[in-house]
C-alpha cells in the first residue's frame, strides 16, 4: 500500500504486478514484470516505484506510472520472498530463500 493509503500493489503467478485504487477496489493498472518474475512487491516511499522481488534473486524496480523497467538490482542469491523500501527512502531491503538479507542504498 502507497504512503497515502490510496494505491495497493499485488504480485501473481502470472508474473503481474497489478495497483488496485483502495476506494474503488477497481484494478487501475498491469504491469508485467516478466516471466516467474514477480513474487512480492512494495511501494517507494514516495510512491514513484514499486520493487518487486524475483525468482532469479534479483530486486527490479518498476515505474509506478510507466510500469517500465527503471533498474535492477542483483544479489547473486536465489528467490527474494521479501522486500521493503526504509522509510525515508533510500535503502531497499530484501530476504531471500537463502537466508541472507541484503541492503541497498
Amino acid at each position: 500500500i502507497n504512503a497515502a493509503g490510496t494505491v495497493a500493489a499485488s504480485s501473481s503467478l502470472d508474473s503481474t504486478i497489478r495497483l488496485w485504487d483502495l476506494d474503488s477496489c477497481k484494478q487501475i493498472k498491469s504491469i508485467d514484470a516478466g516471466p516467474v518474475n514477480c513474487w512480492s512487491v512494495a511501494f517507494s516511499p514516495d510512491g514513484q516505484y514499486i520493487g518487486s522481488g524475483s525468482h532469479s534473486g534479483k530486486i527490479n524496480l518498476f515505474g509506478r506510472e510507466s510500469g517500465k523497467l527503471e533498474q535492477s538490482l542483483d544479489t547473486r542469491g536465489k528467490f527474494i520472498m521479501s522486500i521493503a523500501y526504509s522509510p525515508d527512502g533510500p535503502f531497499i531491503a530484501c530476504g531471500g530463500i537463502d537466508g541472507i538479507v541484503w541492503i541497498f542504498a
